[in-house]
């Protein structure tokens, strides 16, 4: 009976060790996702803010030779 229920105790801890991992991989990878998303988020800010500073630069230039 003792045998029995150490074999029980390692079944259900390997059960729970090797379950947690699974778990575990699939949360890292949906945060892998996630900072992948906000990433491209951040890049697409900043791309867009680089072509409003030149845009704004060209207004500038513009305004400049035709004001003049």
């Amino acid at each position: 009976m003792v045998i029995a229920l150490l074999g029980g105790l390692a079944v259900v801890g390997s059960w729970i060790i090797f379950g947690r991992r699974r778990v575990l991989r699939r949360v890292l990878k949906v945060d892998l996702e996630a900072i992948h998303a906000e990433a491209k988020k951040v890049e697409n800010q900043d791309f867009f803010r680089k072509i409003q500073e030149q845009l704004r630069q060209q207004r500038k230039e513009n305004d400049g030779t035709h004001g003049g």
